[in-house]
């Protein structure tokens, strides 16, 4: 089994593992968003740290991503996205 494994099939398996992460991120935010909207708002913060993907995506869609450290060990990081 360990044969198998190349640079190329590697490279593969982890762009497709980041992949399924920013699509589950990416629905967390559409979520968000919807419910903002719902709500009249024009921005959400979630709190977790977004794949690159992630924010691609959605400023490919015209959102804005403004992404924050957090500021203690205990806290966590957090991004703003706006429309």
């Amino acid at each position: 089994m360990k044969e198998n494994i190349t640079a190329q099939w590697a490279r593969e398996t982890a762009e497709n593992k980041l992949s399924k992460l920013a699509e589950e991120q990416l629905d967390t935010c559409l979520t968000k968003i919807q419910e903002e909207v719902d709500r009249n708002g024009f921005s959400t913060s979630l709190y977790f740290t977004p794949e690159d993907k992630l924010v691609t995506e959605l400023e490919k869609r015209g959102f804005t991503v403004k992404y924050h450290m957090a500021m203690y060990q205990k806290d966590e990081d957090s991004f703003t996205i706006s429309w």
